[in-house]
């Protein structure tokens, strides 16, 4: 975002609206550089990568997002209860 104007939030309806447009931005430049991106949409967690159509991983039900907590450019590895790596 450091080449995009940032602009500031003036109430606290437009922090929906800022964090789209932030999480566009976002993905749109990990796949200019070929990254392989995860995130949950309706229950599931979805995988996409440049070239190839979206993938369904697994259903995960409802995320607590105040439970994830993950920092940018940290790599990590998915374990399942049910199925360990």
């Amino acid at each position: 975002m450091s080449k995009q104007r940032i602009t500031r939030i003036t109430s606290e309806n437009d922090i929906p609206l800022a964090a789209g447009r932030a999480f566009r931005v976002a993905r749109q430049s990990a796949m200019r550089a070929g990254h392989t991106i995860l995130f949950i949409e309706n229950g599931n967690l979805i995988k996409i990568r440049a070239g190839a159509p979206e993938e369904i991983v697994r259903s995960v039900g409802r995320v607590d997002p105040r439970r994830v907590k993950l920092k940018k450019g940290v790599r990590t590895t998915i374990q399942w209860a049910d199925n360990p790596a």
